[in-house]
């Protein structure tokens, strides 16, 4: 599952280089663009605790764990996208991320 949401948010990365870096750009200069991109931010927040509090997840602090992994998916998918470290094996910085997600969350499920 993780996997399948880590190549949904790469291919939404690949839709446009410029656009992205246009959008950032406004976030970082424009306050109503910043107020608005984080409020849509912390809404796919929302989203992805309330499918996990369906599925039996524990919400404790599940919005900070939600947000921090989606933090480490979207730097995950700079990385891949737009960074290209020749140095660097995506496959296993995927691994990784994936391990370090499922650590967040490992004590979460509630049976």
């Amino acid at each position: 599952m993780l996997k399948n949401m880590i190549k949904y948010f790469i291919s939404n990365h690949k839709v446009s280089n410029i656009a992205h870096e246009e959008i950032t750009a406004m976030i970082h200069s424009d306050k109503k663009v910043a107020e608005f991109y984080y409020k849509r931010e912390l809404e796919m927040t929302n989203s992805i605790k309330n499918i996990l509090i369906n599925n039996n997840f524990n919400d404790d602090n599940l919005d900070e764990k939600v947000h921090i992994m989606m933090g480490l998916i979207d730097n995950l998918c700079h990385e891949i996208i737009y960074h290209k470290h020749s140095e660097m094996n995506y496959d296993t910085m995927t691994d990784l991320v994936i391990d370090t997600i499922k650590n967040l969350f490992k004590n979460d499920l509630v049976n």
